[in-house]
């Protein structure tokens, strides 16, 4: 099983999660902040990875999905 959290890395160089084992990329980001800060990562097996290709391109297509993004984004 695949499970996407939102982390953010702290002052101090630790890892920080949002604590939700989200069950797709886009239900992730709905956690994010968008101040650049966090990052999206997969969970796979009990150990983290980053996004692969497919993961990315599911990334990018939810962006224009969420609620916070620049209404002149195309």
């Amino acid at each position: 099983m695949i499970r996407y959290e939102t982390c953010r890395v702290g002052e101090e160089g630790s890892i920080y999660s949002c604590g939700h084992e989200h069950e797709s990329v886009a239900e992730a980001m709905r956690c994010s902040v968008p101040d650049g800060g966090e990052f999206i990562r997969a969970c796979e097996s009990g150990v983290f990875r980053s996004l692969n290709d497919g993961e990315f391109l599911a990334f990018l297509a939810a962006l224009k999905d969420m609620p916070w993004r620049s209404p002149g984004w195309g």
